[in-house]
């Protein structure tokens, strides 16, 4: 959660660039465990929004049908996991250097998804066979006007489609990558704030003159 709001501002109660505070906080605590625990306490709270007032909290279980973080239920997030956007998680556990184990229920998310919406049933593959997958960032399939941007902090970033992969021709088929130097989740689609970086800056200027080409072009 962190890394995906990693933005150079306060946001509610985590401070500008969240992963450098929480890493400096943990960092001081030197090798004194009781004092590392305090330091992770401080950390959860800012990350979620606790008051540390000696008041205890369950652990966080998976997200429906262990779909980590948001996933089916109710809520249009919930909906779109329970149509066109479900993500089939797992991790491997601690055994195996991960963090957590847990594995994808696909039964248990179809039940769900049907509880709560009734004649629904997810597709995990709905908007690849749509719009095409990665052939659709590679420029493979027959699209324009499209702007794909990326932050390079952003933990989903891996996923994105990357200038590197672009058709020589893109541009001229009104298709444009911008990275987003020192950019986390979506950051160019965030309001405008007096810390924003200069890339993010000059990035949502070349969106907004696209753009306005676009509406002037169509009318």
């Amino acid at each position: 959660g962190l890394p995906q709001l990693n933005y150079p501002y306060e946001i509610g109660s985590m401070p500008a660039w969240p992963v450098q505070a929480a890493c400096d906080m943990l960092v001081a605590s030197g090798d004194d465990v009781e004092d590392l625990i305090k330091s992770s306490a401080v950390v959860t709270a800012m990350a979620l929004g606790y008051s540390l007032d000696g008041q205890c909290f369950e652990t966080l279980d998976e997200g429906p049908g262990n779909v980590p973080g948001d996933g089916p239920g109710e809520g249009p997030w919930g909906y779109q996991s329970c149509t066109e956007t479900l993500h089939l998680f797992n991790s491997r556990g601690p055994d195996s250097g991960g963090i957590r184990s847990y594995k994808f229920d696909m039964e248990k998310v179809r039940s769900i998804c049907s509880d709560t919406w009734g004649d629904v049933q997810p597709n995990p593959t709905a908007l690849t066979e749509r719009y095409g997958g990665y052939r659709l960032g590679d420029g493979l399939v027959d699209v324009s006007n499209i702007i794909w941007s990326v932050g390079d902090i952003d933990p989903w970033g891996g996923g994105c489609f990357h200038p590197e992969y672009a058709k020589e021709d893109a541009e001229a088929n009104g298709l444009y990558y911008f990275p987003i130097e020192k950019g986390a989740h979506h950051y160019d689609l965030r309001g405008k704030h007096d810390d924003d970086t200069e890339s993010v800056t000059e990035v949502r200027e070349k969106e907004r003159e696209i753009i306005k080409f676009w509406i002037i072009d169509f009318v």
